[in-house]
């Protein structure tokens, strides 16, 4: 009975880039770019140009989300629009998983689809993360508000699989 609870344990998370600073500063630079096009007669089609281009990045950030699944097969998570589907990263292909605090921006120039090669991160806020080391010695950290609910995930299935979980 113990067995067959442990593998009831699903993790999921949905987040979207909801800090009120990004939005402000959407806000001050298309506020300043519509008074700029309308007090100025010169060069309004390059003040239009970039309100126009503001307005798409503001936009797309409104459709970002960062969706993470944990269950008894392994790790799904889904940045989208960057990723189509879910990626799936199987519990038997990870060496190391651990729930971690970080630093965006020193250990990874902030947040989004960061990193380069064999370090990559996916994050929308926090400095929490979901820490994965692939049996290749590639590394993967996921961004995570929900740190207790993942730690809990991992350990049930991380150490179903034959590891020791870490932290």
């Amino acid at each position: 009975m113990e067995q067959k609870e442990k593998h009831s344990i699903v993790f999921e998370e949905e987040q979207r880039f909801s800090q009120w600073v990004l939005w402000l500063f959407f806000a001050l630079v298309i506020g300043d770019l519509v008074y700029a096009y309308f007090s100025d007669n010169a060069a309004k089609e390059d003040r239009l140009v970039g309100i126009v281009i503001t307005c798409l990045v503001f936009c797309a950030f409104l459709f970002f989300k960062l969706k993470t699944r944990i269950n008894a097969q392994g790790i799904y998570v889904q940045f989208v629009p960057f990723h189509r589907a879910e990626r799936f990263y199987p519990w038997s292909g990870i060496a190391l998983a651990e729930v971690r605090s970080y630093k965006p921006l020193r250990e990874y120039g902030g947040w989004g689809l960061r990193g380069l090669g064999s370090n990559r991160a996916l994050n929308v806020r926090g400095k929490m993360g979901i820490q994965l080391v692939f049996e290749n010695g590639n590394r993967l950290l996921i961004g995570t508000q929900k740190g207790g609910q993942a730690k809990e995930a991992i350990d049930a299935f991380f150490k179903d699989m034959g590891h020791q979980p870490l932290g």
